[in-house]
């Protein structure tokens, strides 16, 4: 297997130039916030959904255990949309991260509705 001397040289120059560090850095860094808050919300609304079965809605012991598994639940929502939005504000011109955010942003304003 040959190395190739000239592309390994460009590619150590471009490493090396402090503007190439500081572009890449915000972006790596969004997208693993905004990964990270689509796996908190989504393991949050795992656990709720597995909760709520079987689904028993005149005992009001099967209510109270699904009002205080969304109770519980909602910090940690809360937490993983606030990194999805933070992700798009540190790169504001990033396609991908407008559509999580706005997908992020819909889902918060009709999960009230959804609990009540």
């Amino acid at each position: 297997m040959a190395l190739d001397h000239d592309g390994f040289i460009e590619e150590m120059e471009s490493v090396s130039e402090p503007n190439s560090f500081q572009h890449r850095l915000p972006v790596e860094l969004s997208f693993i916030l905004a990964l990270l808050g689509w796996i908190i919300i989504g393991s949050t609304l795992n656990v709720v959904i597995f909760n709520s079965f079987p689904l028993k809605l005149a005992t009001s012991e099967w209510q109270l255990s699904l009002i205080g598994a969304l109770l519980n639940s909602s910090f940690a929502l809360l937490v993983g949309l606030t990194m999805i939005v933070f992700a798009q504000c540190l790169i504001a011109e990033d396609q991908t991260l407008k559509n999580w955010q706005l997908l992020a942003s819909r889902f918060a304003v009709c999960l009230p509705y959804c609990w009540f």
